[in-house]
């Protein structure tokens, strides 16, 4: 005979003590479809009072019935280790509260790794938004699930910031001066700098000589003598 599917949820996801709002959630999702759910929060009575109707009785002896398919449920959904402590009782709604007393409350270093998870996810490089916020979707429930007091804002305002090599920053330029204001110390003209005047690069080679102050420039001679230059003048060839 072929499993329940809904049974399979709380086989395939054990409660092991960290996982307390799921195994609530799955647990709930189960009972409901089997219409045992009221069993998780009623108490069961202990004793069948006098006087009752015939269908007051068939209710409370489904009652009892219910409540031990449903114990049965929810042991069989806990690891081996937290099944030890709840062997000796017998009513669900005693079961469901100490296990609220003791596992509901998540420590500090659980919503720490939950909220370091969510603001670390980023959206995939090449990926749609609409993607990335489905997937960030069971994050927000699980930060809810956790109390760890997640506005919209804030929801909104999670990581989008694309995952990837990118292409790096390259080198970096430095400071570029602009020339359209500048006054060339040449012509005296604004929009170019004196080795850039037209003026001086429309005369003839010749005239762009340099005269030199004295010993500026030292040439060396084949035969070892020193010459000091007197000018230098640019040449066209």
């Amino acid at each position: 005979m072929s499993k329940n599917p809904l049974t399979l949820i709380m086989e395939t996801n054990k409660f092991n003590g960290m996982n307390y709002n799921d195994s609530l959630r799955n647990m709930r999702i189960v009972l409901d479809f089997k219409n045992q759910g009221y069993v998780l929060d009623k108490p069961l009575p202990t004793v069948f009072p006098e006087g009752s109707s015939p269908e007051e009785r068939i209710t409370f002896e489904k009652w009892l019935e219910d409540n031990h398919k449903v114990r049965n449920i929810i042991l069989a959904s806990m690891t081996k280790d937290i099944q030890k402590q709840y062997d000796s009782l017998y009513d669900v709604p005693l079961i469901m509260l100490h296990m609220k007393d003791v596992y509901a409350v998540p420590n500090r270093h659980t919503r720490y790794a939950a909220t370091k998870v969510f603001f670390g996810t980023k959206m995939a490089e090449r990926s749609f938004v609409q993607g990335h916020g489905v997937k960030m979707l069971p994050l927000v429930g699980k930060l809810e699930d956790l109390k760890a007091g997640l506005d919209n804002d804030t929801a909104e305002g999670a990581p989008t910031t694309p995952t990837g090599k990118g292409k790096g920053k390259g080198k970096v330029r430095g400071y570029q001066r602009s020339k359209a204001n500048d006054v060339c110390m040449h012509c005296q003209q604004n929009g170019h700098w004196k080795r850039e005047c037209p003026q001086l690069l429309s005369k003839p080679s010749a005239e762009k000589k340099q005269r030199l102050s004295k010993d500026k420039i030292i040439l060396r001679m084949g035969n070892g003598k020193a010459v000091a230059a007197e000018a230098v003048w640019d040449l066209s060839v």
